[in-house]
C-alpha cells in the first residue's frame, strides 16, 4: 500500500488517488494545464452549410421523380446546365416535376427557352439564388 493518507469519507477509487500537490486524480486522461491552455471552438456561420443540406435533400426528392416522370430527359437537361445557381436548377426541376403544365411548355423547346424560364424564377423568386456571405 502506499504512503498516501487517504479520507474515507472522499469516497476515492483504488486507482485514482489524488496527488499529494495538485489534489487531482492521478488517472485523469485529460492532459493538465491551466485554462489558458485549453482550445476554444470557434463559432461560424453554418447558414451556407444549412442551405446546402436543404439543397441537397431537394435535389433527391425531385431526382427520386425521374424514375416515373415522363419528363426525365427535362430535368436531365436542366441539371447540366451550370451557368445556373443549384438553387435555380433545383427550383425548375422542382417545378417539372411537380407541375405539368410548366413541363409541357418547355418540353421540346430550345435550349434558350429553358435559360429564359430559369431566368424568370431567379427574378421572381429571389429566395432561390444564393446571396454570398457577407465577409
Amino acid at each position: 500500500m502506499s504512503d498516501v493518507k487517504v479520507d474515507p469519507a472522499t469516497h476515492y477509487d483504488s486507482d485514482c488517488v489524488p496527488d499529494d500537490t495538485t489534489n487531482e486524480c492521478s488517472s485523469s486522461k485529460r492532459p493538465r494545464g491551466g485554462k489558458r491552455d485549453k482550445g476554444k471552438w470557434v463559432k461560424c456561420d453554418e447558414s451556407a452549410a444549412q442551405d446546402m443540406t436543404r439543397c441537397v435533400h431537394s435535389m433527391s426528392d425531385t431526382m427520386r421523380s425521374t424514375h416515373t416522370n415522363p419528363n426525365e430527359n427535362l430535368i436531365k437537361i436542366i441539371d447540366d446546365i451550370e451557368e445556373y445557381s443549384l438553387f435555380i436548377r433545383l427550383a425548375l426541376q422542382t417545378s417539372v416535376a411537380t407541375n405539368e403544365r410548366v413541363a409541357s411548355m418547355l418540353k421540346g423547346r430550345p435550349m434558350a427557352a429553358i435559360q429564359e424560364f430559369g431566368c424568370w424564377i431567379g427574378d421572381n423568386f429571389p429566395e432561390y439564388v444564393p446571396v454570398p456571405p457577407a465577409v
